[in-house]
């Protein structure tokens, strides 16, 4: 996650976009956890992201070299850089001087 869509373009969008991109990953992950675990169906398998299918090809079951492969390789990298996204977008939130805020009027 190096880029962002052209319509996000503030803190506040960069962020959220971070953490749909971060959802999104934990999904990614949920499933990969499962075929590992119990096997997935090819339908499901199917409905992976083109590039895991084609690093992945499918087996009923995936083999834990394939599973620690996805965590090193493709889960952990992206975690990071998600993350790193998140806390510089949250710095430039707190950093945000767009409001006039007195802070006696909010206690």
């Amino acid at each position: 996650m190096t880029t962002f869509p052209v319509d996000c373009v503030t803190p506040a969008q960069k962020t959220e976009y971070a953490y749909r991109c971060q959802e999104l990953l934990r999904q990614l992950h949920n499933v990969m956890g499962t075929w590992y675990r119990e096997g997935i169906p090819l339908e499901l398998w199917d409905r992976l992201p083109t590039r895991v299918k084609v690093r992945y090809p499918y087996r009923r079951q995936l083999p834990q070299e394939q599973w620690k492969d996805f965590l090193a390789t493709v889960f952990d990298p992206m975690s990071n850089k998600i993350a790193d996204v998140i806390c510089a977008q949250r710095g430039l939130l707190k950093a945000s001087t767009t409001w006039a805020i007195n802070i006696e009027d909010m206690m």
